[in-house]
């Protein structure tokens, strides 16, 4: 017999859901990345959708490849994420290559990295892709210059969130030590 979780039995289970999914549609009417993601926003050009990720064009490109790689679930931003999301960073970034390759973009010559808060616009997890990273205009160079106090590589953040324990994010610690004390050398 198949797994049967979903099957709401009770009064109590099935006012949940209900709150649950009313919180649900609430969050996808405010966040623009949300109504992308789950509405089709006409406005945006989404080049590959998932059951767990949105890609879409930057309205503000930096390069003539800009993409924004989204969750579908609704994730605040970087500092809410823990060692146990690695594998959903890994997809992004495999998501993300693919749809660079896809596009006849060179994923060796990209940037993909995240803003850092409270520098981000849209408070919705989104991962940055940028091709060709040396075609970057000077704008955009600033905007993205890897690992600096606004934008953080891939490479970068995976790394911190395998040296730190979940416990460390969000605390007066990770700021002191992990956005300033590596860049003040």
């Amino acid at each position: 017999m198949g797994d049967t979780s979903w099957i709401v039995k009770t009064p109590e289970q099935i006012e949940e859901r209900e709150r649950k999914q009313k919180a649900h549609d609430k969050l996808v009417e405010s966040c623009v990345f949300c109504n992308i993601a789950f509405r089709n926003d006409l406005r945006a050009d989404i080049l590959y959708k998932d059951s767990k990720y949105v890609v879409f064009r930057d309205i503000r490109p930096s390069a003539k490849e800009h993409y924004l790689v989204v969750t579908k679930k609704h994730i605040k931003n970087l500092k809410q994420l823990s060692y146990d999301d690695i594998p959903m960073i890994e997809n992004m970034i495999d998501v993300a290559k693919a749809t660079l390759v896809k596009n006849e973009a060179d994923p060796d010559n990209a940037r993909i990295g995240f803003h850092l808060p409270p520098l981000v616009s849209v408070d919705h997890l989104h991962m940055h892709v940028i091709a060709p990273a040396d075609k970057i205009g000077f704008f955009g160079r600033l905007m993205f210059r890897p690992d600096s106090y606004w934008f953080l590589t891939v490479e970068t953040f995976l790394e911190q969130l395998r040296a730190k324990e979940s416990e460390f994010w969000g605390s007066e610690k990770m700021m002191s030590n992990w956005y300033v004390e590596p860049y003040m050398r």
